[in-house]
Protein backbone atom coordinates (compact mmCIF):
# COMPACT_ATOMS: atom_id res chain seq x y z
CA UNK A 1 0.00 0.00 0.00
CA UNK A 2 1.47 3.25 -0.67
CA UNK A 3 1.48 6.18 1.88
CA UNK A 4 -0.88 8.14 -0.21
CA UNK A 5 -3.34 5.21 -0.16
CA UNK A 6 -6.31 4.38 2.48
CA UNK A 7 -7.87 1.47 3.61
CA UNK A 8 -11.52 1.80 4.33
CA UNK A 9 -12.81 1.24 8.07
CA UNK A 10 -14.52 -1.79 7.14
CA UNK A 11 -12.00 -3.58 5.15
CA UNK A 12 -9.83 -5.91 7.95
CA UNK A 13 -12.77 -6.80 9.29
CA UNK A 14 -14.25 -8.13 6.00
CA UNK A 15 -11.00 -9.61 4.75
CA UNK A 16 -10.29 -11.51 7.98
CA UNK A 17 -14.54 -12.71 8.14
CA UNK A 18 -13.93 -14.11 4.75
CA UNK A 19 -10.57 -15.67 4.99
CA UNK A 20 -11.41 -17.40 8.31
CA UNK A 21 -14.56 -18.75 6.65
CA UNK A 22 -12.66 -19.76 3.71
CA UNK A 23 -9.36 -22.10 4.47
CA UNK A 24 -9.09 -22.37 1.09
CA UNK A 25 -7.95 -18.88 0.22
CA UNK A 26 -4.72 -17.32 0.73
CA UNK A 27 -4.31 -14.18 -0.87
CA UNK A 28 -7.62 -11.95 -0.82
CA UNK A 29 -7.92 -8.61 -2.76
CA UNK A 30 -10.77 -6.13 -2.96
CA UNK A 31 -12.69 -4.22 -5.22
CA UNK A 32 -11.18 -0.21 -5.19
CA UNK A 33 -11.76 3.09 -5.77
CA UNK A 34 -8.96 4.55 -8.46
CA UNK A 35 -8.11 8.58 -8.18
CA UNK A 36 -6.23 9.46 -10.79
CA UNK A 37 -5.66 13.58 -10.13
CA UNK A 38 -3.22 13.92 -13.84
CA UNK A 39 -6.42 12.28 -15.82
CA UNK A 40 -9.39 13.89 -13.18
CA UNK A 41 -10.47 10.39 -13.58
CA UNK A 42 -12.21 8.41 -10.67
CA UNK A 43 -13.47 4.85 -11.15
CA UNK A 44 -14.57 1.66 -8.97
CA UNK A 45 -11.97 -1.21 -10.30
CA UNK A 46 -13.88 -4.29 -9.83
CA UNK A 47 -11.95 -7.78 -10.34
CA UNK A 48 -13.25 -11.73 -10.51
CA UNK A 49 -13.88 -12.55 -7.27
CA UNK A 50 -13.00 -16.51 -8.13
CA UNK A 51 -10.00 -18.38 -8.46
CA UNK A 52 -10.51 -19.67 -11.79
CA UNK A 53 -11.18 -16.21 -13.40
CA UNK A 54 -8.50 -14.63 -11.44
CA UNK A 55 -6.07 -16.80 -13.05
CA UNK A 56 -7.14 -16.36 -16.48
CA UNK A 57 -7.06 -12.53 -15.90
CA UNK A 58 -3.53 -13.09 -15.00
CA UNK A 59 -3.08 -13.26 -18.75
CA UNK A 60 -4.24 -10.21 -19.44
CA UNK A 61 -3.79 -7.74 -16.55
CA UNK A 62 -3.08 -8.13 -12.79
CA UNK A 63 -6.25 -8.58 -11.26
CA UNK A 64 -5.52 -8.20 -7.48
CA UNK A 65 -5.19 -4.17 -6.29
CA UNK A 66 -2.06 -5.05 -4.33
CA UNK A 67 -2.75 -2.22 -1.75
CA UNK A 68 -5.85 -3.70 -1.01
CA UNK A 69 -4.53 -7.61 -0.57
CA UNK A 70 -4.22 -9.54 2.13
CA UNK A 71 -2.55 -12.97 2.29
CA UNK A 72 -1.67 -15.80 4.79
CA UNK A 73 1.60 -15.86 6.30
CA UNK A 74 2.42 -19.15 4.66
CA UNK A 75 2.21 -17.64 1.44
CA UNK A 76 5.59 -15.33 1.96
CA UNK A 77 6.95 -18.67 3.70
CA UNK A 78 6.49 -20.92 0.62
CA UNK A 79 7.31 -18.68 -2.15
CA UNK A 80 9.65 -16.13 -0.71
CA UNK A 81 7.32 -12.38 -0.92
CA UNK A 82 8.02 -9.59 -3.72
CA UNK A 83 11.11 -10.27 -5.94
CA UNK A 84 13.65 -7.44 -5.13
CA UNK A 85 15.72 -8.16 -7.94
CA UNK A 86 12.81 -6.40 -10.27
CA UNK A 87 12.00 -3.04 -10.22
CA UNK A 88 8.04 -3.11 -10.78
CA UNK A 89 4.97 -5.65 -11.40
CA UNK A 90 6.36 -7.55 -8.21
CA UNK A 91 3.13 -7.99 -7.40
CA UNK A 92 2.38 -10.15 -10.65
CA UNK A 93 5.38 -12.07 -10.44
CA UNK A 94 4.29 -13.25 -6.13
CA UNK A 95 1.02 -14.31 -7.91
CA UNK A 96 2.37 -16.37 -9.96
CA UNK A 97 5.19 -17.68 -7.86
CA UNK A 98 1.98 -18.42 -5.81
CA UNK A 99 -0.21 -19.85 -8.10
CA UNK A 100 1.25 -23.34 -7.93
CA UNK A 101 0.32 -23.58 -4.18
CA UNK A 102 -2.34 -20.81 -3.24
CA UNK A 103 -6.18 -20.24 -4.03
CA UNK A 104 -7.49 -16.55 -4.67
CA UNK A 105 -10.35 -14.35 -4.45
CA UNK A 106 -11.52 -10.90 -4.06
CA UNK A 107 -13.81 -9.63 -2.28
CA UNK A 108 -17.05 -7.60 -4.72
CA UNK A 109 -18.26 -4.60 -4.62
CA UNK A 110 -18.30 -2.37 -2.40
CA UNK A 111 -14.86 -0.83 -2.46
CA UNK A 112 -13.06 -1.16 0.22
CA UNK A 113 -9.89 0.40 -0.85
CA UNK A 114 -8.86 3.94 -2.42
CA UNK A 115 -5.61 4.06 -4.90
CA UNK A 116 -4.83 7.23 -5.30
CA UNK A 117 -2.48 7.23 -8.59
CA UNK A 118 0.79 8.63 -8.76
CA UNK A 119 1.52 10.50 -12.26
CA UNK A 120 5.38 9.45 -11.72
CA UNK A 121 4.69 6.21 -12.37
CA UNK A 122 1.92 6.76 -15.15
CA UNK A 123 2.75 3.79 -17.71
CA UNK A 124 0.24 5.36 -20.19
CA UNK A 125 3.16 8.13 -21.15
CA UNK A 126 5.46 7.44 -23.83
CA UNK A 127 8.31 7.21 -22.58
CA UNK A 128 11.70 4.44 -22.13
CA UNK A 129 10.40 3.54 -18.42
CA UNK A 130 6.94 2.98 -19.37
CA UNK A 131 7.75 0.62 -22.62
CA UNK A 132 9.60 -1.33 -20.54
CA UNK A 133 6.95 -2.16 -17.63
CA UNK A 134 4.76 -2.43 -20.71
CA UNK A 135 7.25 -5.17 -22.10
CA UNK A 136 7.55 -6.85 -18.76
CA UNK A 137 3.89 -6.99 -18.13
CA UNK A 138 3.64 -8.85 -21.25
CA UNK A 139 6.17 -11.33 -20.63
CA UNK A 140 4.33 -11.75 -17.32
CA UNK A 141 1.00 -12.27 -18.73
CA UNK A 142 2.61 -14.63 -21.35
CA UNK A 143 3.79 -16.60 -18.03
CA UNK A 144 0.22 -16.41 -17.14
CA UNK A 145 -1.00 -18.11 -20.23
CA UNK A 146 1.87 -20.96 -20.01
CA UNK A 147 1.32 -21.58 -16.73
CA UNK A 148 -1.99 -22.33 -16.29
CA UNK A 149 -2.26 -23.69 -19.55
CA UNK A 150 -4.71 -20.79 -21.25
CA UNK A 151 -5.79 -21.52 -25.01
CA UNK A 152 -4.03 -19.44 -27.63
CA UNK A 153 -6.01 -16.84 -28.44
CA UNK A 154 -4.78 -15.30 -25.04
CA UNK A 155 -1.82 -14.54 -26.78
CA UNK A 156 -3.73 -12.61 -29.91
CA UNK A 157 -5.53 -10.51 -26.48
CA UNK A 158 -1.79 -9.61 -25.63
CA UNK A 159 -0.61 -8.38 -28.93
CA UNK A 160 -4.10 -6.25 -28.69
CA UNK A 161 -3.06 -4.86 -25.09
CA UNK A 162 0.59 -3.75 -26.90
CA UNK A 163 -1.18 -2.19 -29.89
CA UNK A 164 -3.62 -0.65 -27.34
CA UNK A 165 -0.67 0.83 -25.40
CA UNK A 166 1.54 1.75 -27.89
CA UNK A 167 -0.99 3.15 -30.31
CA UNK A 168 -4.18 4.39 -28.97
CA UNK A 169 -3.99 8.10 -28.50
CA UNK A 170 -4.75 9.19 -24.47
CA UNK A 171 -8.18 9.96 -25.23
CA UNK A 172 -9.53 6.58 -26.17
CA UNK A 173 -7.79 5.52 -23.66
CA UNK A 174 -9.64 7.32 -21.47
CA UNK A 175 -13.14 6.12 -23.32
CA UNK A 176 -11.73 2.30 -23.07
CA UNK A 177 -10.66 2.82 -19.21
CA UNK A 178 -14.17 4.19 -18.41
CA UNK A 179 -15.59 1.00 -20.42
CA UNK A 180 -14.17 -1.63 -18.64
CA UNK A 181 -14.41 0.28 -15.20
CA UNK A 182 -18.41 0.10 -15.76
CA UNK A 183 -18.21 4.06 -15.94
Amino acid sequence: MDADDESLPERFEKQVAFMDSDATISILGTTYYRYDARRNERYVRSFPTNDRDIRRSMALYIPICNGSVMYRKAVVEKVGGYNENIDDLVDLDLWLRAASHFQFANLGPPPLHIYWFDPQHSYFEKSHGSYRRVWHGIKLNGRAIRQFQLPAYYYALLGAKLLYYAVLPNSLKRIARSIVSGG
